[in-house]
């Protein structure tokens, strides 16, 4: 690769790492919004969530630049504080107003789970919680 190739790509991850850091919040999440039309004009609105923090840790874990270790820290604190009793996550995170009205869903756990055995630790009772939520024909129920 030559050095104008080079340059253009430590830029681009310089450019990324800042945006990431503009958009967390001190408690570690990511902010997200969302609106009631593809312009993002009617309605728009934080919707607060694990789900994306779990998306840009495990790329940046994957990335593995130095660059974003107090990125990924804060991201881990945060992922850690949204658990519930069990070891499950919901969609929504703690702070958001519909959280205690959806039930974990199998997809946030499983996530934050493979992140955390990654990371050597112990997630054999989440992975039982996991594979006992699954209906008579052995589908995981989600959303349910």
């Amino acid at each position: 690769m030559n050095s104008v190739g080079y340059e253009s790509i430590i830029k681009s991850l310089s450019n990324a790492m800042a945006f990431l850091k503009q958009r967390q919040l001190p408690s570690g999440e990511f902010i997200c919004m969302v609106a009631d039309d593809e312009t993002f004009t009617l309605n728009l609105r934080e919707d607060s969530s694990p789900f994306i923090a779990q998306h840009i840790l495990y790329s940046l874990q994957t990335a593995n630049l130095p660059t974003c270790e107090n990125i990924i820290r804060k991201t881990r604190e945060f992922l850690a504080s949204e658990a519930w009793p069990g070891g499950v996550w919901r969609y929504w995170s703690k702070r958001h107003p519909g959280s205690l009205f959806i039930p974990p869903t199998t997809d946030d756990t499983s996530c934050n789970a493979f992140l955390m055995n990654n990371r050597g630790e112990n997630t054999d009772l989440i992975r039982k919680i996991i594979l006992g939520n699954r209906n008579s024909n052995q589908r995981y129920r989600d959303w349910e």
